[in-house]
C-alpha cells in the first residue's frame, strides 16, 4: 500500500485536483487556508469591503463517502480501472467489531479514517463540488494587490476566493448574501447526491454587513436555496455570530475586527497551565526547558500564526515559565531573564524573537489554478571558511578550540565571503546564514548586550579596554588547580592571541564533568568530581553553588584577585602611576563574594 501511495503524487504534481483542498496531498498544509483567511479578513477591514463568512459542519464525513460514488471521482481522474478495484476492495465486505458481546457489524457504508490513503480519497471525492463552486462563482470575494511591475495590469494580481476547504472543514466567503445562497445551493445538491449529512445547526454565520450587536438579540438570516431534483430544502435559517466575537478555523481564532485580547489571554492560559502542571514534577531545569521548546512552543507558534503580540505582551505571557526554569535551576528571581535565552546557557526559546522569525521568514503564497502556490527565493550568502580567526563573536561560537597564534589578524571581507550581489551583515560583519538565522543571531546578541549592561557587570568598565576582557581556558584551569607557580606566559601584551569567548565559562553550555572527561582529559581536573553530593548532576555551577566548597571557591577567587592585581601593577597601564586607589576600586566589587544572585562571582571563577 505504501508503494501505491506515493504513486499518488501525479495528482499535485500535474493539478489534476482542481478544487482547491488543502489536505492529502504533498505540500498541502493547514497553514495556507488559515493565512488565506486572514488576509481576506485584513484586506475587508482595511478596504471596507463587504464580507460573508460560512462555516460549514460535515457530519462523518468519511463514514457517509458511497463507494459508487467514489468509483466516478476515481474514473473522473482516468484512474486505471486496476488501481480502482483495488482501492475499493480496501472497503468491501468490511466488518468492525467493538468489544461487546454482539460480534461482528458488517460495514455497509463509508471507508475506514483510520487508513492512510484514506485522506486522499476524501479529497478525490470530494473534488468535484470544489470544481463547480470555483466555475459557477457568483460574487466572490476579491483579494485586490496593487502591483508595481509595468507589463502587468492591476486585473492580474487579484484573486477570486469563494471557498476554503481542508479535509472535511469547509468554509464558504462570498461578497454578498446573493454569492453564499448560490454556493449553498450547490452544495445541497452534492450532499443530497451523495449521501453526506450537514448539520444545519452548527453552521457559523458572521458577517460584517450585519449590526454590531450581542448574539443573543441578532436575528436568524434565511437563505432561500434553489430548487431542483437534487435538493428539496427550500431554504436554510442560520443565526450569525457579531463581529466582535471569535470564530474558530482550523484551530486558530479569528475575528472580523482584528482584536487578539482573546488571544493573549489564551496563551498567558497555556503558559500558566504548563508551569502549573511541571512545578511540582521531578525535573531539571533542562528538562523543564525542552519540554517548553519542543511541547509548549510548537503549539503557542500555530495559536498565533494571524496574531502578532508585542514583546511587553509575550513577556507577560510567558512570565509563569521564566518563574518555573528559574526555580527548578535553583536561581534566585533577581537572575537576568537575558540568560535563559543565551544558547550558550539553558537556551530557553524567547516567544517574541521565535514569532518574529516565523512571521517573517514563512514563505508568502500567492494563488494559482485554485491551490496556494510556493514560490519563494533568498539570495545566496555563504561564508568560505572560519580559518580559526574570531572576527567576531559569532565566529568565536563555531570554533572548536583555542587560538593561540602570535600574529592572528582578521581577515577581510573578501577573503571570508563569495561576491555577490547582496550580503547579510550585522554590525558590518559579513554573517554566514541564511536569513533566519541571522534574525535568531541578531536576538542572542541583543541578549547578551543586555546582560552585559546589568549592574552587577559593571566592574568591566575598570578595566583600560573592555574589548580585551577576555577569560584564558588555560589560566582558568591553572587557577582552579591551586598549582603554586603562576603561567608566566600570561601577559597584557599577549591578551591579543587569547581569542577566547568572552566569559565563556559562565555562558557557555554547563557541560558534565565526566563529559569533559570523555571529550578533554587534558582539562579534566579531579579534584572538581565531587560525588558527595549523589543527587546533582556534577556541573560547573553546582560546582560554585555548592555550601561544601564554598571556602573553597572564596580561595580560588582570592588568589584569582591576588594574581590579577599582581599583573595589572607590572603590566598594566598602572605600572607608571600609583595603582592603589584602583585596584581599592576593584576590590570593593560583590564579584569577589559568592553568593546565590551574585552571578559576576562566577563568571570571574
Amino acid at each position: 500500500m505504501g508503494y501505491f501511495y506515493f504513486g499518488f503524487r501525479g495528482p499535485a504534481t500535474h493539478n489534476v485536483l482542481t478544487g482547491g483542498n488543502f489536505a492529502g496531498l504533498p505540500g498541502g498544509t493547514c497553514r495556507d487556508p488559515i493565512i488565506t483567511l486572514e488576509s481576506i479578513i485584513y484586506d475587508a477591514n482595511h478596504n471596507k469591503s463587504p464580507l460573508w463568512i460560512l462555516s460549514q459542519d460535515i457530519s462523518k464525513a468519511f463514514d457517509s463517502i458511497n463507494l459508487t460514488i467514489l468509483k466516478f471521482a476515481l474514473e473522473r481522474i482516468r484512474l486505471p480501472a486496476s488501481a480502482i478495484i483495488l482501492i475499493l476492495s480496501l472497503f468491501t465486505n468490511c466488518s468492525n467489531w467493538v468489544f461487546t458481546v454482539h460480534g461482528d457489524t458488517q460495514v455497509r457504508i463509508g471507508i475506514d479514517q483510520g487508513e492512510v490513503i484514506s485522506l486522499l480519497l476524501w479529497v478525490i471525492y470530494i473534488n468535484p463540488l470544489l470544481t463547480v463552486l470555483n466555475k459557477e462563482m457568483m460574487d466572490p470575494y476579491i483579494l485586490r494587490s496593487p502591483t508595481l511591475l509595468p507589463h502587468m495590469t492591476d486585473d492580474s494580481s487579484n484573486i477570486a476566493i469563494n471557498n476554503l476547504v481542508f479535509m472535511d472543514d469547509s468554509t464558504l466567503i462570498s461578497s454578498s448574501k446573493v454569492g453564499l445562497k448560490h454556493m449553498l445551493s450547490i452544495t445541497e445538491e452534492f450532499y443530497m447526491l451523495n449521501n453526506t449529512s450537514a448539520n444545519h445547526q452548527k453552521y457559523v454565520l458572521i458577517s460584517n454587513l450585519l449590526p454590531l450587536t450581542t448574539t443573543s438579540t441578532i436575528s436568524p438570516v434565511d437563505f432561500d436555496l434553489q430548487l431542483s431534483t437534487l435538493n428539496r430544502i427550500s431554504s436554510i435559517s442560520v443565526t450569525p455570530i457579531s463581529i466582535t466575537f471569535l470564530f474558530r478555523f482550523l484551530g486558530v481564532w479569528f475575528n472580523l475586527t482584528g482584536s487578539c485580547d482573546f488571544i493573549k489571554k489564551q496563551i498567558a492560559s497555556e503558559c500558566n497551565s504548563f508551569a502549573a502542571t511541571l512545578r511540582l514534577a521531578r525535573l531539571s531545569a533542562q528538562q523543564v526547558v525542552y519540554l517548553y521548546n519542543t511541547v509548549l512552543i510548537p503549539k503557542l507558534e500555530y495559536r498565533m500564526q494571524v496574531t502578532h503580540l508585542s514583546e511587553k505582551d509575550c513577556h507577560t505571557a510567558t512570565r509563569s515559565i521564566q518563574t518555573l526554569v528559574k526555580h527548578k535551576a535553583n536561581f534566585s528571581r533577581s537572575f537576568p531573564n537575558s540568560i535563559l535565552y543565551l544558547s550558550q546557557a539553558l537556551g530557553l526559546i524567547n516567544l517574541f524573537s521565535h514569532m518574529m522569525q516565523c512571521h517573517i521568514f514563512n514563505p508568502c503564497f500567492p494563488f494559482d489554478g485554485g491551490r496556494l502556490v510556493l514560490m519563494v527565493q533568498y539570495a545566496g550568502v555563504k561564508v568560505k571558511g572560519h580559518n580559526r580567526n574570531y572576527w567576531n563573536e559569532f565566529a568565536d561560537y563555531l570554533a572548536s578550540s583555542v587560538h593561540h597564534s602570535d600574529d592572528a589578524y582578521l581577515l577581510p571581507v573578501t577573503d571570508y565571503t563569495f561576491t555577490y550581489h547582496v550580503r547579510l551583515a550585522y554590525d558590518n560583519v559579513i554573517c554566514e546564514s541564511n536569513p533566519r538565522r541571522l534574525l535568531k543571531l541578531y536576538y542572542q546578541s541583543t541578549f547578551m548586550k543586555d546582560l552585559l549592561s546589568l549592574n552587577r557587570f559593571q566592574f568591566t568598565f575598570y578595566l583600560c579596554n573592555r574589548d580585551d576582557y577576555v577569560i584564558d581556558w588555560e589560566f582558568t584551569w591553572f587557577t582552579l588547580n591551586f598549582s603554586p607557580v603562576y603561567d608566566a606566559s600570561f601577559q597584557a601584551h599577549h591578551a591579543s592571541r587569547h581569542f577566547t569567548f568572552k566569559f565563556k565559562l559562565f555562558l557557555d553550555e554547563l557541560f558534565l564533568l565526566e563529559r569533559l572527561k570523555i571529550t578533554r582529559p587534558d582539562l579534566y581536573i579531579d579534584l572538581l568530581t565531587y560525588r558527595s553530593c549523589c543527587d546533582r548532576k556534577e556541573d560547573l555551577m553546582h560546582l560554585i553553588l555548592c555550601f561544601k566548597r564554598c571556602l573553597a571557591m572564596h580561595q580560588i577567587l582570592q588568589t584569582y584577585q591576588n594574581h590579577l592585581f599582581f599583573k595589572l601593577r607590572e603590566a598594566g597601564e598602572l605600572a607608571d602611576t600609583d595603582s592603589t586607589p584602583m585596584l581599592r576600586r576593584l576590590s570593593s566589587l560583590s564579584c569577589w563574594t559568592i553568593s546565590s544572585a551574585n552571578w559576576s562571582s562566577y563568571a570571574l571563577i
